[in-house]
């Protein structure tokens, strides 16, 4: 049997929530995997993985495929098709079937399998192949005004309800999405279950407690931050309309989040997808980071007095779940996945948006 898991969604640059939610996914994936193949050890059968990823020019990937890549029974094949002429083809002509490119043909050997399409993108296969469709949230629908004319282009492209259509599986990233799945396309209902984000609690606590006093001088020197015991609220998100950092800024700016310094505001825009803020005049105490990577990520929590995020729409929320872990109190939008994600947390706040 073979399992191919397309990675197109691992080629843009930055790190995402995708992103984050796909290297979970895989971690747990070839956890289940090794643990198969270790009891099945000495039969004939041996199930097959092939990351695949399509390109015509270079791309490059994030680091955490290299130690799947390198296992047995594991290959990265990549096709070399112009991205717009190959997911205009699928959409419209549902052609050619995914499984039948190329490089990928060859590496399938006629065997039959499922695919695993990590975010909604065309994806036709043929009768050899089951698809398996994750989906994070349904944002392009309901808030498409917060979208760039581009990205509103692309999801026309998509076209979401035949993927869900031709989906054997469909995955939620939550209970919430799950729900919001079954009202938009009731043919759903019955082939989609959750697969929560992985989110290690251990590993996490692991890194917090690493993070040494040096590593937080540093991180201040280097946004601009007062040394001393400044209280600092962090919010740790793309700044895209939807996250509603503007509203963020103004409770800061008028007092509403007691005893707090400044305000850090870790994230960087992506125009290409979403409608630009207006952030300007945001005063002095407000400090943008622009994109942070993984290991300062670590170091923020660490720093931060408290976490805020009143978000008007998430599909789930993994830098909330970071926050719970790292034992900040939270101040949330009251949001259904947000809910879900909190449970029985005793320190936070809720906000009506």
């Amino acid at each position: 049997m073979v399992q191919i898991i397309d990675i197109r969604a691992l080629q843009g640059a930055g790190r995402s929530g995708v992103e984050v939610y796909i290297e979970g996914f895989l971690k747990e994936f070839f956890d289940t995997f090794e643990r198969r193949e270790s009891e099945e050890k000495g039969s004939s059968s041996s199930e097959r993985i092939i990351f695949w990823g399509n390109s015509f020019g270079d791309t490059k990937l994030p680091g955490f495929l290299k130690k799947y890549v390198s296992l047995p029974n594991v290959v990265l094949v990549k096709t070399r098709i112009p991205n717009k002429i190959l997911n205009l083809c699928c959409s419209v002509l549902r052609w050619p079937k995914i499984d039948r490119l190329g490089a990928l043909k060859k590496a399938v050997s006629g065997e039959k399998g499922q695919i695993w399409v990590m975010d909604p993108r065309p994806a036709p296969v043929s009768s050899s192949f089951e698809k398996n469709l994750i989906v994070h949230d349904l944002s392009s629908l309901k808030f498409p005004q917060f979208f760039s004319l581009r990205a509103r282009l692309w999801f026309r492209v998509v076209r979401l309800k035949r993927e869900l259509l031709e989906a054997r599986r469909v995955f939620a990233v939550s209970e919430f999405t799950a729900s919001e799945i079954g009202k938009s396309f009731p043919f759903c209902r019955e082939k989609t279950e959750v697969k929560y984000p992985v989110v290690d609690e251990n590993e996490i606590k692991r890194k917090l407690a690493a993070v040494t006093t040096d590593q937080i001088k540093e991180m201040k020197r280097k946004y601009g931050i007062p040394l001393g015991d400044s209280r600092l609220w962090l919010s740790l998100s793309t700044l895209e309309p939807r996250k509603n950092i503007p509203e963020v800024i103004r409770r800061f700016s008028e007092g509403e989040f007691l005893d707090s310094d400044y305000l850090i505001i870790a994230g960087k825009e992506n125009s290409k997808i979403f409608k630009k803020l207006d952030l300007k005049d945001v005063g002095s105490k407000v400090i943008f980071t622009g994109f942070i990577d993984e290991q300062d990520k670590w170091v923020l929590y660490k720093m931060a007095f408290s976490f805020v995020c009143l978000s008007k729409y998430e599909g789930y929320g993994i830098p909330v779940k970071e926050a719970l872990i790292s034992g900040l109190p939270l101040i949330l939008s009251d949001i259904p996945s947000f809910r879900e994600i909190v449970k029985d947390y005793q320190d936070v706040t809720w906000i009506e948006v």
